[in-house]
């Protein structure tokens, strides 16, 4: 298990393989603008970068 931050903000994920392929899978821990805390899991057979990059892109809502 790899377990980093998410590139310009303050959340946390945690990268680890899934079901022993070559699949990965990344959890991602998101604090909201209300101070709920999100978690997003990508699973996937991208890069690490890619999966990084995708988990970076995601936004929650400030509604």
């Amino acid at each position: 298990m790899k377990v980093m931050q998410i590139p310009g903000s303050d959340n946390v994920a945690t990268l680890t393989p899934f079901q022993n392929s070559d699949v990965k899978r990344l959890a991602v821990h998101i604090l909201d603008p209300k101070g709920k805390v999100i978690r997003l899991q990508i699973i996937g057979n991208l890069s690490e970068k890619d999966l990084i990059r995708l988990a970076s892109a995601f936004k929650p809502s400030s509604e």
